[in-house]
This record gives C-alpha cells, sequence and structure tokens, in this order.
C-alpha cells in the first residue's frame, strides 16, 4: 500500500533521494545548506525557510545534528 511519502519518492532520482532530510517536506541538506549560508541558524528559521520539521516530527534530531556539524565547519575554517 503507498502513502503520500511514496507519490512524492516517485518523481526523485536517487541522488536527490539520498540527499533528502525530512521526508515529510522533501527537504533536502542541500537546502539546508543554503538556508544556513544565507545566515539561517535556528531550527525555527530552517523550518519556516524550508519546511523541514513541521510535519511528524521524526526528522528534529537529524536536522539538528546536520546543521551543528555544517555549521562546525566554519567555525573549523576560521581557527
Amino acid at each position: 500500500m503507498k502513502n503520500a511519502n511514496d507519490n512524492f519518492m516517485e518523481g526523485v532520482n536517487s541522488d536527490q533521494r539520498h540527499d533528502i532530510i525530512c521526508t515529510c517536506s522533501g527537504t533536502t541538506t542541500s537546502q539546508i545548506k543554503k538556508q544556513i549560508d544565507k545566515g539561517i541558524q535556528d531550527l525555527d528559521g530552517i523550518s519556516r525557510a524550508t519546511g523541514a520539521c513541521s510535519g511528524c516530527g521524526a526528522c528534529d534530531y537529524e536536522v539538528l545534528a546536520f546543521m551543528a556539524e555544517y555549521i562546525s565547519t566554519f567555525s573549523s575554517d576560521s581557527a
């Protein structure tokens, strides 16, 4: 039996599917990186800009962990 996510995923190529961090909204890590690069560095801002973490909530921890890791690369690069 298919659900809404199955229908969404049918139109996504394998590279994009690997990049998806929130299946409810289809948000990718690339989209989150772009928002962080624009200066958004909190979960609420990322959620408003991308739709991530606004559905079932299952991705909250993964999105936060990804954000922390990506943001830490800026700290490491400037040190």
